[in-house]
């Protein structure tokens, strides 16, 4: 059993870390780094202590690597997404997502009208490697129970976020649109058809006829008066008043994934047998099931077609030939009128080609340097069988200011806290229960001080968050953390053990505040902001578990483990390693 003294000074060394290690930002999505913030992890065992002063010092210095490449989706879970969820607020995303009201104008659709389709999927991996440094000295006041003193820690980051190479970041025209050659059997023998094509049904319900009115190329139908049309050419079933109906231009086949299988073309005869399309344009559709638009079916509004995006994206027009396999006038002059289009759409039509004329970029970042220095006072009082510690620690932002907000995959992962100043406040406690086996607990409480920084705008109406031209605003935060940790010592030598133990750890959402009631958005022109869109999920809970092991001579401590995030919501799933070694004087 420690005697009082060992005690006190030991179990004050345990909340040092309370405060190192944490390196927060506006809208961080990572968990405390807990080896640095706990200089002992482990319940802390007997050392020397100098009886004539009663004075205790301690350096330290250790290495540790992390790394995440998924997060837990936006509720507590164990179930994952891509780690681009949190950061942008969904894994995949169109652009038109970040405008105001999610709507793109109709002006900037005619050019680039893969800003309403194409979408964006990053798929990211972070990794950081560091080294840490920290000291520790504190003194017995008189012959009391009482113990104060001071700590602090520095850590220097290395930290590298990247796009996955195996998987494309975005939709290209080339993903939405094909135009090739099919075979046709044409009642005698297999030919080949020319200009057969397939068209996204959301492509076409983004593009513009090259007009001065920008009028859709695509409009859904409301009723028998009012049927779909493409290219101003109906293609709804319709019957007129003979009785007999007349077999749109083109059809409708599902497929999710990619292009519908060849050959694209159905002939006439055969489209005559296939079914409507319901308003939802889903009902029981399975992959290369084939329909044609209903003359009197509402496709529009909300709840139907014209609104289900997602819907639209398993959807493709493609053309009806004639059993002779040739194109009518009409098959033809929709394709003519959608390439037409095509032609309209600028260089820059593939969106990551868009945001990087704008000054935003997906591209990988590396940054290396000083984190922020993590200062703490507290107070220890312990008798033989328990401890108490209080402890107030201040943060120091001596990390670097990241400034650009179109760097997205720098801006999002600093290596400190941006230049916020942070104070805490954190209570530790434990017992002694057996020789072999020890307890400990503790929570802590930081707020990070608001302070104007440069922010992705976010609009009225937007879902998608952090891509966007930069503007000023206040941020704030705050978080707790608390843990429950066993130690388990050698029954031998009680300088030797392993520790084990669980992590709950809550930031809650961002306090945002904008300078301006106005930004300029992607279009060029100013718009309303909501700081609401910036704060989405910006709420983060973690569950993490730590194994330990650790050794101690008289002068000497040296320990490593690994750390895991099990569960959460809008936490990256992070490993961590990491090797200590802590000398005494």
């Amino acid at each position: 059993m420690l005697d009082k003294n060992n005690k006190i000074l030991l179990l004050t060394l345990v909340a040092c870390g309370l405060f190192s290690g944490h390196s927060l930002y506006a809208r961080e999505l990572r968990t405390p780094l807990s080896f640095l913030y706990y200089w002992w992890t482990q319940y802390p065992l007997e050392r020397p202590i100098d009886e004539e002063t009663c004075w205790q010092f301690e350096l330290l210095g250790g290495a540790y690597h992390r790394e995440s490449s998924d997060a837990f989706l936006n509720k507590n879970t164990t179930d994952l997404e891509p780690l681009a969820g949190p950061m942008f607020g969904q894994a995949s995303f169109t652009l038109n997502e970040a405008y105001p009201n999610s709507t793109v104008p109709s002006s900037q659709l005619l050019t680039n009208p893969l800003l309403n389709v194409a979408e964006v999927s990053p798929k990211i991996s972070y990794n950081e490697n560091g080294a840490y440094w920290g000291f520790a000295v504190d003194k017995q006041i008189c012959d009391s129970c009482w113990r104060v003193g001071l700590r602090g820690t520095l850590p220097v980051r290395r930290i590298s976020v990247e796009l996955d190479d195996c998987c494309d970041l975005a939709e290209t025209l080339d993903d939405v649109r094909n135009v090739s050659t099919d075979r046709c059997n044409d009642g005698t023998n297999t030919v080949s058809v020319n200009n057969s094509y397939a068209y996204r049904l959301d492509f076409l319900s983004a593009l513009r006829q090259n007009n001065a009115d920008l009028s859709e190329m695509l409009v859904y139908g409301s009723s028998a008066a009012s049927p779909t049309t493409l290219a101003s050419q109906v293609i709804a079933r319709t019957e007129p008043t003979s009785g007999t109906f007349v077999q749109p231009p083109v059809n409708v086949v599902k497929s999710e994934d990619s292009y519908p299988d060849k050959p694209f073309l159905a002939k006439r005869s055969d489209v005559a047998t296939f079914s409507t399309l319901s308003s939802t344009g889903n009902g029981s559709l399975q992959d290369e099931d084939r329909r044609v638009f209903a003359e009197a079916t509402n496709y529009t509004g909300v709840g139907n077609l014209e609104e289900l995006k997602a819907n639209q994206r398993a959807l493709w027009i493609v053309p009806t030939a004639e059993d002779d396999c040739t194109f009518s006038a009409a098959t033809n002059g929709i394709r003519q009128a959608v390439e037409n289009a095509v032609n309209n759409i600028g260089p820059d039509s593939n969106p990551v080609d868009f945001l990087d004329a704008q000054g935003i970029n997906f591209r990988t970042s590396h940054l290396v340097g000083l984190g922020d220095f993590i200062t703490q006072v507290y107070a220890n009082w312990a008798n033989q069988c328990y401890f108490f510690e209080g402890v107030f620690g201040v943060v120091w932002p001596t990390a670097r200011r990241e400034k650009d907000s179109g760097d997205l995959l720098r801006a999002l992962f600093p290596r400190g806290n941006n230049k916020h100043f942070e104070v805490q406040v954190a209570a530790l406690g434990g017992w002694d229960a057996w020789d072999w086996l020890k307890i400990k607990a503790d929570v802590l409480y930081s707020h990070v001080i608001k302070r104007s920084e440069r922010v992705a705008a976010s609009f009225e109406g937007a879902t998608v968050k952090n891509i966007n031209p930069g503007t000023c605003a206040n941020v704030s935060w705050n978080y707790f953390v608390a843990d429950l940790d066993f130690t388990v010592v050698h029954p031998q030598n009680c300088d030797l053990g392993f520790d084990a133990g669980y992590q709950a750890y809550v930031k809650l959402k961002d306090n945002v505040s904008f300078k301006d009631t106005q930004a300029t958005t992607l279009s060029g022109t100013l718009a309303n902001l909501d700081s609401s869109v910036l704060e989405l999920r910006t709420k983060v809970v973690a569950h993490k578990l730590r194994i330990q092991g650790f050794w101690q001579t008289d002068y000497l401590r040296v320990y490593g483990g690994w750390n895991h995030v099990f569960a959460g919501k809008n936490a990256p799933r992070e490993t961590d390693w990491y090797l200590a070694a802590g000398i005494y004087f």
